[in-house]
């Protein structure tokens, strides 16, 4: 009876170890595969590098201007960045200005429009 409950513990024992074993490769493979940017982006989705970069200029150009002017953020997917053509009225007569940031992921730019 007493090699039966030695083969008993013999067993379970290497069911514990096989376990603890398989358990470590998984961890092993899974936090590698979390580094992996295109499995990374799977699981949280895809980052938007351009959105963050330019609501962070968006925030440094209203502290640089003292909040006197409005900065405004707008996501465009077809941004041509063109220019603003010149008010018809003398610039004395212009009382603020107005900062629009205009950003696109897929192109990867940001346009900045006075």
């Amino acid at each position: 009876m007493h090699t039966v409950q030695v083969e008993l513990i013999e067993k379970s024992k290497k069911r514990f170890i096989a376990t603890i074993c398989v358990t470590a490769v998984l961890l092993l493979v899974l936090s590698t595969l979390r580094f992996a940017p295109r499995f990374n982006d799977a699981l949280a989705g895809k980052p938007e590098y351009v959105r963050v970069l330019t609501e962070t200029f968006a925030r440094q150009l209203a502290t640089r201007t003292q909040m006197q002017f409005p900065v405004i953020v707008e996501q465009d997917e077809h941004a041509t960045c063109q220019g603003v053509t010149a008010p018809s009225i003398p610039d004395e007569q212009i009382r603020g200005t107005i900062y629009l940031l205009t950003y696109s992921e897929q192109q990867r730019l940001t346009c900045l429009t006075t």
